[in-house]
């Protein structure tokens, strides 16, 4: 039986679908898990004759009434004949066989085309009707039909055991936040993120949860009730595991569910209890989180607690208070707070979910949480721990939960200097992954309020700040910070050189020319990793990759460590140096890192929509970054956020590009030169040699020209390694026929072994198509070859696939270079570009004599004698 998601489900479904052969599959899942959901979008997507029936359970005790489904096809005489048959029988089974037999025939005779038939809930349908489709299902050659059914389970004498079986699995935490957004626009980020928790990956019992919160609980203004209130669907799922338990395992599992977390000691004096904890661990109802015990289904959990009637529940609480503490003050402080309305002990609650969150049990924090909150009338006067716990789920990057909890207290005016600040650099830090927009006035009262009393602090503050700003590029708005920080008294030398990389930042964000080495090797203090972070953004945005690699790996490996948001910043660091950097394979795997290490903070963003964008479109998925560039576009315009529209649309161009629309590729170029107007700098938005490029394969050299002068002033007094190169490839391409190859050989030749391979191979696959316009078929295949030796070193998976057309099948040649390491595929690269030996040598820093051995090992694995033969091979 396979198991997976409804993506992976639906995948299985339209192999079938694809299939040349007849056939069923069952699709098995617990109620409200999305089997009808799938069933539905194979309606939706299906091309050929479907039918989609829903069993109604009503008719149960209706022998035959399952044969309904089959009215599009069975006439009334046969379906008579079938009721007689197996009114009729001596043997019910035989009789079964019998009718199913007279169905197959009849069907066979209809001569249908290739027609599905999807049953929503068969295992629903009278005994008959299943046992007879059961027969069917596993004889459908011939009949033209696949059969595809849901069920919740197959019943005891598995009428369907023949059919091949696919089980939904849980969605994940995304996909249950992604369907709680669409579903409930008014729900805020950390709501439907903790309420996800409590749904067990089922949507339908998310979307319960969601609707029985009140308004102001699910914008997330009013603290929730933890467990959530039960629903008919958690009851329905628990009501089937709570009546399998022994009554001593049943009260244990009622004592569990009281709290997040439960000491064993504590459940009962029967002797029993130990074994039946075991017995219950044993059957994954109960898991062991320590010393701890939980119930591992949230969702029994949450029915089994609100199913013990209210008295029973405070009477159980006060009892298990008083077995835990003293041993456990945070755990005997929780029950408190249940068994005794006069209880306020609200410091405690903060106290134990710090705890929690140290322990790394951050969803159990929640619950302590949002009990103290609702616990208080004047939330300021904890402000002192609130900050404390906002500090311990920033470090373990639980961004969306800092969001929730940092404006909770107005801690102007109730915490001290150092706290207040820093409660707001944690607030500013945990939306730099958000679209959530920035209120400057916001962090002026704080530094005007304090920070001459602690300048350390406020500094700190208006670094985050700034650096958000910069992630837009509004390097206005972000210098007004740093040089607010400037002004300010600094002690520590970490604070003083935040300050000093984050204004250097924004020089590089503006294209000011470098005067002296910004980022010199420090033999002094070692930075903090944070500030080795900033150090490394400066590189990149310097166009100093390699170095800023360097760095990043650094702080990653940094002994005294990264934790939860910096982890993440500094995993979002490698993606952005290594796409600008034009190594698109490493850019995916920081991507998929990023992915992993941050599963909710910065989903529901423009920049979160455009990094899957790139990763799709990398891979060569068109029509799946063309979805996640059309949420790019509307959660960019949702943010204001300029350049990330700009960036979509460059990235969209480029797509166009390689897909040859060529049309839509100007529309695209041509908008985002009107917003990148709005930045100083034009290295930012990498679009004005794509632009260049469309217009000429357009036919517009008119505008190509202007769009290559507009980019060369704008270069003007700044340095960019990418502009000088951008340039070059764009007056080769506006060049006259009698200059284009010069002016192309000229940009290939400057291009250093070190730089970007994607850039190359774009300037390559450029040549190649102004060659094939020239009629110099022979030096375009070898560029061609090039591009695709380029692209494949850096990972552009559809640009390769883009420049293998009309060259050499791709799995072919891909399986002669796969068998290179980077070092030989550069050589084999200048060979087929008509490099000799000596030329070589000096593009790539290494004696003639290491070309030499490298050709050898090229032409021993390769089979051939020269550098002519190596070229023919490839080009076959």
């Amino acid at each position: 039986m396979e198991h997976g998601s409804s993506v992976e489900g639906f995948a299985a479904v339209s192999e079938l679908w694809r299939g040349s052969h007849e056939s069923s599959l069952l699709v098995i899942g617990e109620p409200g898990i999305g089997k009808s959901h799938l069933l539905e979008e194979l309606v939706s997507a299906s091309t050929s004759p479907v039918e989609l029936v829903r069993v109604n359970p009503a008719e149960q005790g209706y022998p035959l009434a399952g044969l309904a489904l089959f009215n599009s096809w069975l006439s009334d005489t046969l379906r008579v004949s079938i009721a007689e048959a197996l009114r009729d029988r001596d043997d019910k089974s035989a009789g079964n066989y019998t009718a199913a037999k007279m169905v197959l025939q009849h069907i066979r005779e209809l001569c249908l085309p290739p027609t599905y038939l999807l049953i929503d809930d068969i295992d629903l349908m009278d005994a008959d009707s299943q046992a007879m489709l059961g027969i069917i299902a596993g004889r459908l050659n011939g009949t033209g039909v696949r059969i595809v059914a849901s069920a919740t389970g197959v019943n005891g004498h598995e009428s369907f055991s023949g059919m091949p079986r696919f089980e939904l699995a849980p969605l994940s935490a995304d996909e249950l936040v992604d369907i709680g957004a669409a579903r409930m626009p008014d729900a805020d980020a950390s709501t439907l993120r903790i309420v996800a928790a409590y749904a067990g990956g089922n949507p339908r019992i998310l979307l319960e949860h969601l609707a029985r919160l009140e308004p102001a609980q699910r914008d997330g203004s009013a603290p929730l009730t933890l467990p959530l209130r039960t629903t008919v669907s958690v009851d329905l799922l628990a009501r089937t595991t709570m009546s399998r338990l022994s009554p001593v395992e049943r009260a244990v599992v009622e004592m569990v569910a009281l709290a997040p977390i439960s000491r064993p000691d504590v459940l009962g004096d029967d002797s029993g209890v130990p074994d039946a904890i075991e017995d219950l661990v044993a059957a994954s109802i109960l898991t062991r989180v320590g010393d701890y015990v939980a119930v591992t289904d949230p969702r029994l959990r949450t029915s089994v607690y609100w199913e013990i009637g209210p008295r029973d529940r405070r009477m159980r609480h006060a009892q298990i208070a008083e077995a835990t503490d003293p041993a456990d003050v945070y755990l005997a402080t929780w029950h408190r707070s249940w068994a005794n309305d006069l209880h306020e002990d609200v410091d405690g609650l903060f106290a134990g979910a710090l705890w929690l969150v140290e322990e790394g049990l951050a969803a159990e924090a929640v619950e302590f949480t949002e009990r103290a909150l609702s616990r208080t009338e004047d939330i300021d006067a904890h402000a002192a721990l609130l900050l404390r716990l906002c500090i311990e789920l920033l470090r373990a990057g639980d961004l969306v939960l800092v969001a929730r909890y940092a404006t909770r207290t107005d801690s102007t005016n109730t915490v001290a200097p150092a706290e207040a600040m820093a409660l707001a650099a944690v607030d500013l830090a945990a939306h730099v992954f958000d679209g959530t927009p920035m209120i400057d006035a916001d962090a002026w009262t704080l530094v005007r309020l304090h920070g001459d009393k602690n300048p350390d602090a406020a500094a700190a503050m208006l670094v985050v700040a700034a650096f958000r700003r910069a992630e837009r590029w509004q390097t206005v708005e972000a210098r007004s910070f740093v040089e607010g920080a400037a002004r300010l008294e600094i002690g520590s030398g970490q604070t003083i050189e935040a300050v000093r990389v984050m204004g250097l930042i924004l020089d590089a964000l503006d294209g000011v020319p470098v005067e002296e080495d910004e980022v010199p090797r420090t033999r002094g203090p070692v930075f903090e990793p944070s500030v080795v972070l900033l150090r490394s953004r400066l590189l990149t945005s310097r166009e100093r990759y390699a170095e800023a690699r360097t760095e990043i790996s650094g702080a990653l490996n940094d002994p005294r460590g990264l934790e939860g948001s910096s982890t993440q910043l500094a995993t979002l660091a490698q993606v952005i140096n290594e796409v600008a950097a034009g190594e698109f394979r490493l850019a995916r795997v920081a991507l998929a890192t990023l992915r992993s290490t941050s599963p909710v903070g910065g989903r529901g963003t423009s920049t979160h929509a455009y990094f899957e964008a790139w990763a799709a479109y990398s891979r060569g998925n068109p029509d799946e970054a063309e979805l996640h560039l059309r949420s790019c576009f509307s959660l960019a315009e949702a943010e204001a956020d300029q350049a990330m529209r700009a960036r979509g649309l460059a990235l969209r161009g480029a797509m166009s590009l390689m897909l040859r629309d060529l049309e839509g590729a100007v529309v695209d170029l041509r908008q985002v030169s009107v917003i990148a107007a709005r930045f100083v700098n034009p290295t930012l938005l990498r679009h004005s040699a794509d632009y260049v490029e469309a217009c000429m394969l357009t036919n517009r050299p008119d505008e190509a020209q202007g769009g290559l002068a507009r980019l060369e002033d704008r270069l003007a007094g700044r340095e960019s390694r990418w502009g000088q190169l951008a340039v070059m490839r764009g007056r080769a391409l506006v060049a006259p026929d009698d200059e284009t190859v010069a002016r192309f050989d000229a940009c290939v030749d400057a291009f250093r072994p070190d730089e970007s391979p994607y850039e190359l191979g774009r300037t390559l696959l450029a040549f190649a198509d102004r060659q094939t316009a020239l009629g110099m078929v022979e030096a375009s295949r070898r560029n061609q070859i090039a591009a695709v030796t380029a692209f494949e070193r850096s990972g552009a998976t559809a640009w390769s696939k883009r420049a293998t057309q009309g060259v050499a099948p791709r799995d072919s040649r891909s399986r002669l270079l796969d068998q290179f390491d980077e070092e030989q595929r550069e050589v084999i690269r200048l060979v087929v570009l008509g490099r000799r030996t000596r030329e070589i040598a000096g593009a790539l820093h290494i004696s003639v004599r290491t070309v030499e051995l490298r050709l050898t090992s090229i032409y021993r694995a390769t089979g051939v004698a020269s550098r002519k033969q190596l070229i023919a091979l490839l080009s076959r």
